[in-house]
């Protein structure tokens, strides 16, 4: 039982093979470019409901590994490297570009898969005759690679002065790849993801005078973070003891602590632990005067770089499920739902588990 999904486009796409009837048994794909993070848990365990199947069930896992933006690319492979880890079952990645060639009817010529690159460019690869890839993929300006065959995917749709004989879909189907997969038809690739480049992870830009700056906190830094965590947090609010014990921690390399600060001022803090290769992000709390001003963004970055320098490659964190602010900024740095805990908080509130592949510190998005 084979369980595939593609993430690397503005589709979210998600199928289950069952290789006893050599066939899909159940599949579904939503059109949503901005909410890969929250459509795709949903869309795997909806699937494999339809298809009668428990995760239990599945003996390999296949994803999509790009080329596509940063953001919605890493949601797929994170959580298709958490399953297959978790589940045990093996893994493989797949050119998104060919899944889309598999679904081209049009045979007999040669042709080319364009998918949306932004910025105006587009990603895409050339295919001969019998749908195997020639070239690709790359990245490239759409009137670079002009062309009067026929091209599959959106890049063609987007872009009709440069792609006159655009044809469908416009989207990789996770049936295909699963099918695709299954019979061997396909290159297998690891899940490092094709990138090609880094449309949606450049580094944050400069912070302006008027905005604090992130730095490591220190031990005169203490007074002014227990009483912002009073503020923040109330009666929930770490003790003094338990913040010493976060700075002791940053000294001996269990961890770090960092502060969004303003001359004198701390706006906000952050703190983050690790364990072997995984990172746990224990707090982010920024003063209600600083927020929506990206502190928090910036705080969470942060430790990310300094998570990687640790050799770090998996980030964790807890959540309230009805905090929808912070559930959106943790969504947009690239982290997925894993879990849920019923009635973690002691305000009754459910906890969302999230994860997030750690990039090299110039991926930080």
């Amino acid at each position: 039982m084979l369980l595939a999904f593609d993430t690397a486009t503005e589709a979210v796409t998600v199928a289950v093979y069952d290789d006893t009837v050599g066939g899909v048994v159940a599949e579904s794909t939503l059109v949503d470019a901005r909410r890969h993070g929250e459509l795709l848990a949903p869309g795997i365990k909806r699937v494999l409901a339809e298809a009668g199947v428990a995760p239990t069930d599945l003996s390999g896992i296949a994803v999509g590994v790009g080329p596509g933006p940063f953001t919605g690319l890493r949601v797929g492979i994170v959580t298709a490297r958490t399953m297959a880890a978790t589940l045990g079952v093996s893994l493989v990645g797949v050119c998104t570009l060919d899944v889309v060639a598999a679904a081209h009817d049009g045979r007999g010529q040669p042709f080319l898969v364009a998918t949306d690159a932004r910025r105006k460019e587009v990603y895409w690869a050339s295919y001969d005759t019998t749908g195997r890839r020639k070239d690709g993929p790359h990245v490239d300006r759409p009137d670079h690679v002009s062309t009067s065959l026929p091209v599959v995917g959106r890049g063609g749709t987007l872009y009709p002065d440069w792609f006159p004989h655009a044809v469908g879909p416009e989207h990789p189907n996770a049936g295909d790849l699963a099918r695709l997969v299954a019979h061997g038809l396909v290159e297998p690739l690891s899940t490092d993801p094709l990138y090609l480049r880094r449309p949606d992870a450049a580094e944050p830009p400069a912070l302006s005078s008027s905005q604090p700056v992130v730095r490591r906190a220190a031990r005169a830094d203490l007074d002014a973070l227990v009483d912002l965590e009073q503020r923040c947090l109330g009666s929930e609010a770490w003790s003094r003891l338990s913040i010493e014990g976060e700075l002791a921690g940053q000294v001996e390399g269990r961890g770090t602590v960092l502060a969004a600060a303003k001359g004198d001022q701390i706006a906000g803090y952050a703190v983050g632990s690790w364990a072997g290769d995984v990172a746990d992000v224990r707090r982010v709390a920024v003063d209600a005067g600083w927020r929506r001003r990206g502190i928090g963004a910036d705080l969470v970055r942060a430790v990310m770089v300094t998570a990687r320098a640790a050799g770090c490659g998996r980030m964790l964190l807890e959540v309230a499920a009805d905090n929808r602010a912070a559930i959106g900024l943790y969504f947009r740095l690239g982290f997925v739902e894993i879990d849920r805990r019923n009635r973690y908080y002691p305000s009754g509130a459910d906890a969302l588990v999230l994860e997030a592949v750690v990039p090299d510190s110039g991926q930080v998005r």
